[in-house]
């Protein structure tokens, strides 16, 4: 999965993300770029983000991207 996020991330920023980056205080995501994210890992996961999820704290690392990813599907298919 996170291969996947990585992808997408590089997709927005021009370039990889760090396993250990913070995407919006190194400069890969910013709001605009961040609403593009959301979007396309609700397609690729087929999950749909509410707001209880999305915010910077759940998006601020790839890790934290994938274990909210992880904890939507697990609610959405349960």
């Amino acid at each position: 999965m996170i291969d996947t996020i990585t992808t997408i991330i590089e997709k927005f920023a021009g370039k990889s993300p760090t396993a250990d980056a913070h995407l919006f205080d190194e400069g890969y995501l910013d709001s605009l770029s961040f609403l593009g994210l959301v979007e396309e890992l609700e397609s690729h996961f087929n999950v749909r983000m509410t707001a209880e999820f999305m915010n910077e704290e759940n998006f601020s690392t790839l890790e934290k991207i994938e274990k909210t990813i992880a904890q939507i599907i697990k609610s959405q298919h349960a």
